[in-house]
C-alpha cells in the first residue's frame, strides 16, 4: 500500500505543479492580451490623430490653392490690362469687321459672354472655331459674330 500511495502522493505532486504552470500560462497570456489591447488603443488613437491632421492638410492645401489661384488670376488681368493698354484697345469690346472682340474677363463663361451680346454660345464658338469651349480663359480675345 505504501506503495499506491506514495505513487497517488507523487501524480497530486505533479497535478498541484501542472495546475500552477497553467495558472502561470493563463497570466500571461492575460498580460499579454491586455498589453495588446492597450498597443490597439493607442493606434487606434495615433489614427485619429492622424486623420485630423490629414484633413488639416487638405483644407490648408486647398486654402492655399485658392490663394495661389486668385493671386495668379490677378496677375494675369493686370498683364492683360496692361497689354490692352500699350496696344491702345478701347477695353474687352470693340468693333471689328464681321463682328466685335471681347476679352474674357477672370470667372466669365460662353454662355454669359453670349448673353451680354444677345447672341449663342454656339455662334461665338464656331466664329471663334474653339476646339475646347471649356478651356476659354481669362484675358483669350473672341470674336463676337453679329
Amino acid at each position: 500500500m505504501d506503495g499506491l500511495q506514495g505513487d497517488i502522493a507523487r501524480l497530486q505532486q505533479q497535478v498541484s505543479e501542472l495546475e500552477a504552470g497553467r495558472q502561470a500560462e493563463l497570466m500571461s497570456l492575460e498580460n499579454a492580451r491586455a498589453g495588446l489591447e492597450k498597443e490597439k488603443r493607442e493606434l487606434r488613437d495615433k489614427l485619429t490623430e492622424m486623420e485630423g491632421l490629414i484633413a488639416e492638410l487638405r483644407s490648408s492645401n486647398a486654402a492655399m490653392k485658392d490663394e495661389i489661384i486668385a493671386d495668379l488670376s490677378k496677375r494675369m488681368a493686370e498683364i492683360l490690362k496692361g497689354q490692352r493698354s500699350s496696344s491702345g484697345s478701347g477695353g474687352g469690346r470693340r468693333a471689328v469687321s464681321g463682328g466685335r472682340t471681347h476679352a474674357v474677363e477672370p470667372g466669365e463663361t460662353l454662355s454669359r459672354i453670349a448673353s451680354t451680346y444677345d447672341t449663342t454660345p454656339e455662334a461665338i464658338i464656331k466664329a471663334n472655331d474653339l476646339q475646347n469651349p471649356d478651356m476659354v480663359r481669362a484675358g483669350q480675345k473672341l470674336v463676337i459674330p453679329e
